[in-house]
């Protein structure tokens, strides 16, 4: 078959990255422990200014706190570490099909030095990542390799601060159902998570966000109460009243208990 002319080359693959290393034959000199604990306890300290200003970068799961990726990063940047991810791949099922993808990072120290990795995965049958396009769960992927090489390295520093050593990434997003939003509130639209959807619509038989469920409240109050304001309402109470004493069998109730006292 004759070639066509000036057909273009077919595409390559994208070679992985490798970190940039320096070898080094000098080896590391290790810090005195009353040195590393000091040191631990001062960027635990900042730490937690640090999340007590940024509040999103910490999560709160049946009462334990774990920290983001940025926190982690704030860490890492104390001790001059950085995150890099160095490979990305789809995991392919036997059939084909796309199951998620895999991630590799490693922590790279000031002087280039590569010293620790990890890898970290997303997958379509979690819950959360059913149906998300293929984009985001790679994203996730290489955010979670990038949390765990990290904790590798800095779980000492969140157990100092008062947090767990498990970045919050790796917990599943689908537990943080303050934050899984799949539903719009009734009344404003806003965003209702799946268990207050199902608490709201045995109460009220719509789902309400909590400002909502407020003035919902506050509505069925004034409801309630209402009438005891209406003088017409008041006045025709009092008439179906005395229109009751006034009936034989009630009057002379009423004259027996009198005679009584």
């Amino acid at each position: 078959m004759p070639s066509i002319p000036n057909q273009p080359a077919p595409p390559t693959q994208p070679e992985q990255i490798q970190p940039p290393v320096i070898e080094s034959t000098a080896a590391p000199i290790p810090e005195k422990p009353k040195t590393l604990h000091k040191r631990c306890k001062e960027i635990a300290r900042e730490l937690r200014k640090f999340i007590h200003e940024n509040e999103s970068q910490q999560i709160e799961i049946e009462g334990n706190k774990y920290a983001r990726r940025e926190a982690w990063q704030f860490v890492a940047m104390c001790y001059g570490v950085t995150p890099m991810v160095t490979s990305t791949q789809p995991d392919i099922g036997d059939d084909g099909s796309e199951l998620g993808f895999i991630a590799t990072a490693n922590a790279i120290d000031a002087r280039g030095q590569v010293v620790s990795g990890a890898d970290g995965s997303c997958y379509y049958s979690e819950r959360f990542w059913g149906g998300k396009p293929s984009f985001q769960l790679r994203s996730m992927a290489q955010t979670r390799a990038c949390s765990k090489v990290l904790s590798n390295l800095f779980s000492l520093v969140m157990v100092i601060a008062g947090l767990c050593p498990t970045p919050a990434e790796e917990m599943q997003p689908e537990h943080e159902s303050h934050r899984d939003f799949t539903t719009p509130c009734f009344e404003c639209g806003g965003k209702v998570s799946d268990r207050r959807r199902q608490k709201m619509r045995q109460k009220y038989g719509q789902e309400l966000c909590v400002e909502c469920e407020k003035k919902e409240i506050a509505k069925q109050g004034e409801k309630i109460l209402s009438p005891i304001a209406d003088p017409k309402f008041v006045a025709d109470s009092v008439a179906k009243v005395q229109a009751q004493r006034a009936q034989p069998i009630v009057a002379a109730m009423d004259a027996g208990e009198r005679e009584y006292a």
